[in-house]
């Protein structure tokens, strides 16, 4: 498990059970769903403000922050079922994230009630357009 962890961390800093050595599920990959649906959105990807010079140490320190609860900031113009949800993917506790079924579900909702098609253009950041 350890080995796993530290080999995944590489690609996946955000992620606190693996960055801890604890046991983790596949609430992992809801936490990071939520962190490449905020880069989707965002239009930007986290690994530009974790590393400068692209350092496992750099990585490393993003990755204690992460494990101590710092999240990025969210849009304040974005949604707020969008937001709430990617929250709800970051939860500090694997077991208050809710599973991929449930976060499929509320997108298809966002979708069918039009949440995302009617977000506004400046929603994203102006890094990557």
């Amino acid at each position: 498990m350890e080995a796993l962890a530290h080999n995944t961390m590489c690609s996946c800093p955000d992620v606190q059970e693996m960055f801890r050595n604890e046991d983790y599920s596949e609430k992992v990959d809801v936490f990071s769903f939520g962190v490449m649906l905020y880069e989707v959105i965002h239009r930007y990807l986290v690994i530009c403000s974790i590393s400068n010079e692209g350092t496992q140490e750099e990585i490393e320190d993003y990755a204690r922050e992460v494990s101590t609860g710092y999240r990025p900031p969210l849009g304040d113009n974005w949604p707020s079922e969008l937001r709430d949800l990617i929250r709800r993917c970051w939860d500090q506790d694997p077991s208050k994230r809710p599973s991929m079924d449930q976060v499929a579900q509320q997108l298809k909702n966002m979708l069918e009630t039009g949440t995302v098609e009617n977000m506004p253009a400046e929603a994203g950041c102006c890094v990557i357009q």
